[in-house]
């Protein structure tokens, strides 16, 4: 019991913590997305519209990017609107574990997660 429960206790928080980190990512490609789809509609004219768009699907979430970048918006009808989100996310229980075995590193515990959505202007 003193050996196995604390191999099955990490294995779960593991489990945990890589989950939450592809909730996030999910979250962060359907800002992407409703963003872009913002981006399309004719009646969108600015990239700070698109940011705010993004932004309040985000906050939705508790989540706050890092860097919201717009492209194509003045492109006409058939051009592209792209628009790529990304997020600093750091691990709760695995950085500082990976601090301990890993001293010296920059942060090891933080990941850079990104989304890029590309949608056709109508």
């Amino acid at each position: 019991m003193a050996i196995a429960l604390p191999i099955l206790l990490a294995l779960l928080v593991g489990i945990f913590e890589f989950a939450r980190a592809y909730n996030t990512q999910q979250v962060i490609t359907n800002a992407a997305r409703e963003g872009a789809r913002y981006g399309v509609l004719p009646t969108s004219s600015s990239a700070a519209a698109v940011q705010a768009t993004v932004n309040t699907y985000l906050t939705s979430a508790n989540l706050t990017a890092d860097n919201i970048s717009v492209t194509g918006l003045s492109s006409g009808t058939g051009g592209t609107v792209t628009v790529t989100v990304d997020l600093d996310y750091t691990f709760l229980f695995v950085g500082p574990v990976l601090r301990l075995l890993v001293p010296g590193s920059a942060d090891p515990g933080t990941i850079t997660l990104s989304s890029t959505s590309i949608m056709r202007k109508e």
